[in-house]
């Protein structure tokens, strides 16, 4: 009887009772203090150019599954459009000097031609007055016989002599002529020759320039899934100016806070269990790459009460790609079995 008032008396019962609370207790600090929080996370990628473009079209949404060199926009480079009004404005500029230099050259040509004609009337004006002194000596020697025809033919003779004399002056000066012009044109075709090599350079480039203009578009490095557009059609964007974010198509990490009141010593290297909170079945091993250097305070959805504010160490877990986490999908990080 003795035994049984003891095992019945209530300070007895509550004794053990707080055994076995304090006991349960432990055991569910001990777990909690070997395993915390964090969430499965896609890698992001920021896609941009080293040079500034405009946006002509948007091939992608918010949301796609791309696969690597996937067209993600079709884009102007601006220096192209630049280089080619360049090379535009050189040939524009060629032509108007080319323009310029033949009409000097021209006017040059015609002063030639001007001076020729001056000097070649000149000449026909004396050879025609020559010519008429010849015959009206001849017409003297006719008509009066007692002139003295010795005298008469040696004038004659030298008016004969002069008029050969400028005959053969207005010869060279057609040869002269002549090769003063065809040496002016022929500097007109030069200049035009050399002036089509210019310009077919110049529009060689132009053409080279016009096609990786059509080419031009911006294309997703791997296989990944489109997060954000930042950009719209029309719109000028800078250089290194980030256009779309992407995600790899899986959570390859998973970023984690180890509160500052737990006894759980992680290190770089270290491998932990990764267990989904939805899902007890999915599961996968991480490893840690990342710590933090200093307390942070833990996101509020992995708080116990997500109104009390904790902090702790931040811890980054790299995963493998081949998992069926959710982007952003909450997990428990613990010791392996």
């Amino acid at each position: 009887m003795d035994i049984l008032k003891k095992i019945y008396n209530p300070l007895y019962l509550i004794a053990v009772g707080f055994l076995v609370f304090l006991f349960i207790y432990k055991s569910q600090l001990k777990e909690e203090q070997e395993q915390f929080f964090g969430f499965a996370e896609n890698l992001e990628m920021e896609v941009n150019l080293d040079f500034p473009v405009q946006v002509n079209g948007i091939i992608v949404m918010e949301g796609d599954s791309v696969d690597s060199d996937s067209p993600l926009l079709n884009l102007t480079q601006l220096a192209l459009s630049k280089e080619i009004n360049d090379e535009q404005f050189k040939i524009e500029e060629l032509n108007a000097k080319f323009r310029t230099g033949k009409n000097i050259i021209q006017n040059e040509i015609n002063l030639v031609n001007a001076e020729y004609l001056e000097n070649l009337n000149e000449i026909d004006s004396k050879i025609t007055t020559l010519e008429k002194e010849i015959e009206l000596h001849e017409d003297m020697k006719e008509g009066l016989k007692s002139l003295n025809l010795d005298a008469e033919d040696a004038k004659v003779k030298a008016l004969r002599s002069e008029i050969e004399l400028l005959s053969k002056s207005r010869i060279d000066l057609e040869l002269i002529n002549k090769t003063l012009v065809g040496g002016l044109n022929q500097k007109i075709i030069d200049e035009s020759n050399n002036l089509q090599a210019s310009i077919s350079r110049h529009n060689s480039d132009v053409s080279f320039n016009e096609k990786k203009l059509r080419k031009l578009s911006l294309k997703s490095p791997s296989k990944a899934l489109v997060g954000n557009v930042h950009v719209k059609e029309g719109e000028y964007v800078d250089a290194f100016e980030t256009m779309v974010t992407l995600y790899e198509p899986n959570p390859t990490q998973v970023k984690g806070f180890v509160h500052e009141g737990m006894h759980i010593d992680v290190q770089i290297g270290d491998r932990f269990n990764i267990r989904s909170m939805q899902d007890y079945d999915k599961t996968t091993i991480g490893v840690i790459t990342g710590l933090g250097a200093r307390i942070v305070e833990i996101p509020e959805r992995l708080r116990r009460v997500p109104t009390t504010k904790i902090y702790g160490r931040e811890v980054v877990l790299a995963i493998s790609s081949d998992n069926t986490f959710l982007q952003g999908e909450k997990v428990i990080i613990s010791d392996l079995p």
